[in-house]
């Protein structure tokens, strides 16, 4: 029997910089629930492989030449055996460790959820343009968003 409720998938190329926070910041989670972390290198060549290998992963790896954003996160996503998936970069790290359990309780919360996504801010270490840009998307805003589509064409 499958015990895993949510699985974490997260794309990695040459990730050192954030790696190892991002991955202690995922293991770190106040959650009671079990999941797993998938990674999909896509041929790093630094230490990306060797932080990957000090924490309870499934890594994947692929050639870098097969990348493809798409493609390799749905290769992650289908090495999941979780009921939910949460997708990640490998620069995107939770600021507290409540991220994972209240993004899941959204999705709990009402069997017509068809996702949900977490509030993104850049990083303190970024430059002053990556914060104006990344301050200017809608999901670094604090107010809740919520949109419903009411039929498939609404897609």
């Amino acid at each position: 029997m499958n015990d895993v409720k949510i699985s974490v998938v997260i794309p990695v190329k040459d990730g050192e910089k954030h790696l190892d926070s991002l991955l202690k910041a995922v293991f770190s989670q106040n959650i009671n629930a079990e999941f797993e972390v998938i990674v999909v290198d896509s041929g790093s060549k630094d230490s990306s492989l060797d932080i990957i290998k000090e924490y309870p992963v499934k890594l994947y790896q692929i050639d870098a030449r097969d990348f493809n954003h798409g493609i390799t996160r749905n290769l992650g996503v289908s090495k999941a055996q979780g009921k939910y998936v949460i997708l990640m970069t490998q620069d995107a790290i939770p600021r507290n460790k409540r991220w994972m359990r209240e993004l899941v309780e959204n999705l709990e919360r009402d069997g017509r959820i068809a996702g949900a996504y977490s509030r993104q801010l850049p990083s303190k270490d970024s430059s002053h343009l990556t914060q104006v840009r990344v301050n200017s998307f809608l999901t670094s805003k604090r107010e809740r968003r919520e949109s419903q589509l009411n039929d498939i064409k609404d897609l």
